[in-house]
């Protein structure tokens, strides 16, 4: 399966699916090919009143810990697009290489501070951890 991909945008579409990778740092619409074998899988609404800018900056830095927290592969998220989700209206998906690095992507001093400022504004949060292997 092909690959395309673009410079970075000085600003993020507003919506889409972007896959932040390590590598390159280029964002494409499929998923590089490499051993996969864990998914850390985030399913949240904000609460009301949470400014779209401030979930636009939450998004950025969720975004930006596939540079800063060596266990993680790649980072999608992002808002969805149906009424499917049960009210839940973004998702964060958190590529690993295995289960063993979900704990050091958690407890990592970038992860934290990132995750503790979005829960913050989070009314629902639902989360479910993967083993592909």
């Amino acid at each position: 399966m092909g690959q395309f991909k673009l410079p970075l945008p000085e600003k993020d579409p507003p919506l889409g699916p972007l896959v932040w990778t390590r590598q390159n740092k280029t964002y494409n619409h499929i998923q590089k090919e490499e051993e996969v074998t864990a998914k850390h899988i985030a399913w949240f609404n904000f609460k009301e009143g949470v400014s779209d800018d401030r979930i636009e900056q939450h998004l950025e830095a969720v975004r930006n810990l596939v540079d800063r927290v060596p266990a993680v592969t790649q980072i999608e998220c992002g808002a969805s697009y149906t009424d499917r989700a049960g009210g839940l209206t973004h998702c964060i998906i958190v590529t690993l290489p295995s289960p063993e690095a979900l704990p050091r992507y958690l407890e990592h001093p970038d992860h934290v501070p990132v995750a503790d400022a979005l829960v913050a504004d989070i009314e629902e949060l639902r989360v479910m951890d993967l083993d592909l292997a």
